[in-house]
């Protein structure tokens, strides 16, 4: 049975169902001229049925695959901020400036002057650590 085959038996039951075409249905189905055989009814409630299930079942496996993929991203997003708490406590504790590649405000440099330049606003003082934006969305991008 085509789909198109099992909405029109659908439909010839709802018609029966329904009747308001002038015709009191008195439930005497043999002499109904929408009786059908009930093999062809079963087989288009078998397919409807199959079809809002599938349905139902995919719009699951939709809300479960975002709710999954959220949940990753917390996840991701609290390990970084973790992360960002031991390069920050590397730095501003141990005064290693090893980690200051990772950080958003190095970017020391030799001015024109020759003098050393540094935009980081904390380092004289070790407590200037924020690990960089594009680590942080490259680490928690679960897409790719």
């Amino acid at each position: 049975m085509t789909d198109r085959e099992a909405i029109d038996v659908l439909f010839n039951e709802w018609k029966c169902i329904d009747r308001n075409d002038g015709i009191h249905c008195d439930r005497k189905c043999e002499s109904c001229d929408l009786v059908m055989d009930v093999e062809i009814i079963r087989e288009a409630y078998n397919m409807a049925i199959s079809a809002l299930q599938e349905q139902e079942l995919s719009e699951t496996q939709k809300a479960l695959d975002t709710i999954s993929r959220q949940a990753v991203r917390y996840k991701l997003a609290a390990l970084v901020n973790e992360f960002e708490e031991i390069l920050s406590h590397i730095r501003e504790r141990e005064v290693d400036d090893s980690v200051c590649g990772l950080c958003k405000y190095d970017g020391a440099y030799i001015g024109q002057s020759g003098n050393w330049c540094n935009e980081c606003p904390g380092f004289e003082k070790d407590d200037c650590f924020k690990l960089k934006e594009k680590y942080r969305k490259e680490w928690t991008d679960i897409n790719g």
